[in-house]
This record gives C-alpha cells, structure tokens and sequence, in this order.
C-alpha cells in the first residue's frame, strides 16, 4: 500500500531484536514493543487517513475536474447572505408616518 507508513514498524522491530540480543534489555525492549502497538494502533489509521485526504495517489498530474474546481473554489467566497450595513441616507432624512423607497443592489 504505502510503504513510508510501514517503514516504522519495521524499525521499531529492529530494534527491539538488537535491544534484546545485543544489550541484554528486557525493560528497552518492553518500551520499542509498546511504541509499535501505539503505533499500530493510532498513529498508522491516522497516517493512512491523512494519505487519502492529501496526497496524489496515481502518478499523473491531471488537473481535478472543472465540476470539482468550481466547488472548492466556492467554498473560499463569502456567504451570498449580505452580513453589513450600507449607508442610504442619514437620519435628518427620515420623516416621521413617511417611507423612503431605495432601490439598491438589483432589489
């Protein structure tokens, strides 16, 4: 599958074979081995998530599709919902029992 997530296993085993062989380390060796269950168990699902989320997984490097392009693109623009307020007139204007029409931004 993806062999950069799998080379720290294989150190991880590595060195506890030297731990145990080479220094004679029983509580050294307990440490590598828990570390590579941690890993099995966590850090590798999290590693191989990140994969499938952000890397290119075939080798050529074709632009994604335009349907795909414009809803990424979408997502970077601000609401189409208006969160301001825009200036008409000033409060000297305002009459009381009276409306002001204004026809402002296609409305």
């Amino acid at each position: 599958m993806m062999g950069f997530i799998d080379v720290p296993i294989f150190l991880v085993l590595i060195n506890c074979i030297i731990t145990l062989h080479y220094y004679n380390n029983y509580h050294l060796f307990l440490f590598y081995l828990s570390f590579g269950l941690i890993y099995l168990l966590y850090i590798k699902s999290y590693l191989i998530q990140m994969y499938d989320q952000y890397f290119l997984k075939s080798g050529n490097l074709t632009p994604p599709s335009r349907i795909l392009h414009d809803e990424r693109r979408a997502m970077t623009y601000p609401s189409g919902i208006t969160n301001t307020w825009y200036h008409f007139c000033d409060s000297k204007d305002l009459i009381n029992g009276k409306v002001l029409e204004f026809r402002a931004l296609g409305k």
